[in-house]
């Protein structure tokens, strides 16, 4: 029975009811409208490399001010790009995010890309307890921050990266999948509290994707950069709740996911 509702909801990709601005069109005219507006401004967070620099680099291309977040310094890519060296972990984040918010936003957007994945190590698990730091909390942070404005303006929409990985017990790298679970559960539950706010939250789950936290000697169905940001400006243009990609990962995972567990409860 996951399996099958795993699938259905991936496949039907149920959009968020419209909030904020009324939705222009469906489909690629609803899409390509929504990413060409002109002084529409997002927020990525993990902005330096991988998913999230593919993704500033796709959002200015369209005509988007983009405004990153990360650890280390990013290239330039012109007057409607601006970078700030911000750690999600660090105890002052919040109100460096906000200092941030105050010369940058107001956002239409913001992605959340930050992300960290390390295999165990029972000797020292101190970058398992790193994963929840940056996957869950750094990404509940943000949203907090970003809320107030957003609840006053009746807009915004947040977009959060989890991950396939978030239905499996993972020993080798439990850290990783325990802190997407997290998010997972989180963000749609939080989707649904604060639509009649008028703001939208996408948890976006991807399978395998071509960056460094792609450590698994078996990567099936391995996504390109680039075909994972084009999936991050879809979601952006639809406001899905939820989208899983791609689908026969999804459907790898579900079936993966119930053996596991059928084996933990088995012992």
């Amino acid at each position: 029975m996951n399996f099958v509702r795993e699938l259905r909801m991936s496949v039907r990709d149920r959009p968020a009811r419209p909030c904020g601005p009324a939705r222009r069109g469906r489909g690629i005219v609803g899409y390509s409208a929504r990413m060409t507006d002109p002084g529409r401004s997002c927020l990525v967070v993990g902005s330096s490399d991988g998913i999230g620099r593919r993704v500033v680099e796709r959002m200015v291309a369209d005509g988007w001010t983009v405004t990153g977040i990360s650890r280390s310094p990013a290239d330039s890519l012109g007057d409607r790009h601006h970078h700030h060296v911000l750690d999600v972990r660090a105890a002052d984040y919040r109100a460096a995010l906000a200092a941030v918010c105050d010369q940058r936003g107001p956002f239409d957007v913001a992605v959340y890309c930050a992300g960290v994945g390390d295999l165990l190590e029972l000797d020292d698990l101190a970058a398992q307890r790193a994963a929840f730091e940056v996957n869950l909390l750094g990404a509940v942070d943000t949203f907090g921050v970003l809320y107030p404005a957003w609840r006053a303006r009746r807009a915004g929409h947040f977009v959060v990266l989890s991950s396939l990985a978030d239905k499996l017990l993972g020993p080798r790298s439990p850290g990783y999948n325990a802190s997407k679970a997290a998010v997972s559960s989180y963000f749609e539950s939080l989707a649904l509290a604060v639509r009649g706010d008028g703001i939208a939250i996408t948890n976006l789950r991807f399978g395998f994707v071509d960056t460094k936290l792609a450590k698994s000697p078996l990567r099936p169905f391995m996504l390109t950069r680039d075909r994972a940001a084009r999936t991050v400006a879809r979601v952006i243009a639809r406001r899905p709740i939820r989208r899983s990609t791609p689908l026969p990962m999804v459907a790898l995972c579900a079936a993966l996911g119930l053996i596991l567990q059928c084996r933990a409860l088995l012992g």
